[in-house]
């Protein structure tokens, strides 16, 4: 039920913006398309991306994860992978910094990151404490962001798998004991 409840709460949010849009009287093409994912679907998760594309003129993708646990029935937060009181917001956000770093000196991508051509204010400093995730099959975390949220458009909506040595010894038992197996 609650994974249901936040599904149509981000359907109506798409509605919403394409909404918003439509308001403004572009002039010319105003749409929105939204479709999902299934990113996992085993006995233990499922995990659902939920992504919409607005387009006026140019367009703009943003996305939204779903991850059940089907043992417990409860939809996970990115906190509820953590030990209580951890810093998974610094850990994960050093790791994705790092990855970035790696990427744009090796010339692969472009990320709004220190040292660059962008302005500071516009560079990634830390990941949100709702951030979209998922443990793909092997229980790994990967981290989703949206197009224009760290990278220019060119960049789509980057994802980042993070190094489990990043987070080890932060993680909740249950997770650490589902790693294990």
């Amino acid at each position: 039920d609650d994974m249901n409840r936040l599904m149509e709460e981000y359907i109506a949010e798409a509605r919403e913006t394409f909404l918003w849009y439509v308001a403004r009287e572009y002039q010319g093409y105003v749409a929105s398309d939204t479709d999902y994912d299934v990113l996992r679907d085993d006995d233990k998760m499922l995990s659902l991306r939920f992504y919409t594309t607005v387009n006026v003129g140019g367009s703009g993708e943003y996305s939204r994860c779903f991850t059940l646990d089907k043992r417990t029935g409860q939809v996970l937060r990115l906190s509820d992978l953590f030990a209580e009181g951890s810093d998974y917001i610094g850990a994960i956000s050093a790791d994705i910094l790092r990855q970035m770093t790696e990427q744009v000196q090796a010339g692969q991508a472009d990320y709004f990151i220190p040292g660059g051509i962008w302005p500071e204010e516009e560079c990634f400093q830390s990941i949100d404490a709702d951030q979209n995730f998922y443990l793909d099959e092997e229980n790994r975390l990967v981290i989703l962001f949206d197009e224009y949220e760290v990278a220019p458009g060119s960049m789509g909506m980057p994802r980042f798998l993070i190094d489990e040595q990043a987070i080890s010894g932060i993680l909740a038992q249950w997770l650490e004991d589902m790693q294990a197996k």
